[in-house]
């Protein structure tokens, strides 16, 4: 992956422009020359700028993210490139016009992942239940436990289905399926 950078002196002249690929080394050599202290960088805010943050911001630069919303402004010309929405950026900043948007932390960003995965795997866990608990119906058969428990999934293996399902074995397949997949996600949820 590669992103478009231009770099601007404090009167707005082009120093350097054109396209770097965002490996941290490649990143880093390209302002390493440059002082911390007179070197503020921007960036338009997307899904994959936080490795391109996190390498700047732990290398002691001041990094500022933008507003993808609000850079429309800028960015209004049907023919602009990569490299001029940067020299764009760049001028943003220097007028002290940049629509700067909220960064959260490493350990914040990491925590809201977490609770996204969670709900994401308690989502599908939840799916896979009532998977279970239509097959289950269908054949008439009541479980003594919930299906949240090592024991209740072992009952499951071993329900035994009547001969029209045993003859298609279809019923048997999904039900075994969904239990086998519905494990790790109850084991998850129980040590969790």
């Amino acid at each position: 992956k590669t992103v478009a950078y231009c770099l601007l002196t404090t009167e707005g002249k082009i120093q350097q422009q054109g396209e770097i690929r965002t490996g941290k080394k490649e990143i880093l050599d390209l302002v390493e020359w440059i002082p911390k202290s007179e070197l503020i960088i921007g960036m338009e805010s997307s899904t994959y700028i936080y490795p391109l943050y996190d390498t700047l911001n732990d290398a002691g630069y001041t990094v500022k993210v933008a507003n993808p919303m609000k850079l429309r402004r800028i960015t209004k010309d049907a023919c602009v490139t990569d490299e001029k929405s940067a020299e764009a950026i760049g001028r943003q900043l220097l007028v002290n016009d940049f629509p700067e948007s909220y960064m959260l932390s490493k350990e914040m960003r990491d925590k809201r992942e977490l609770v996204r995965q969670h709900m994401r795997l308690t989502k599908e866990k939840t799916r896979l239940k009532n998977q279970i608990h239509a097959h289950i119906a269908k054949h008439n058969f009541q479980l003594s436990k919930r299906i949240d428990t090592k024991k209740s999934l072992a009952e499951l293996i071993n329900i035994p289905l009547p001969k029209y399902a045993r003859i298609k074995k279809v019923d048997r397949h999904c039900l075994n399926t969904n239990v086998y997949i519905i494990t790790p996600l109850l084991i998850y949820t129980i040590d969790a």
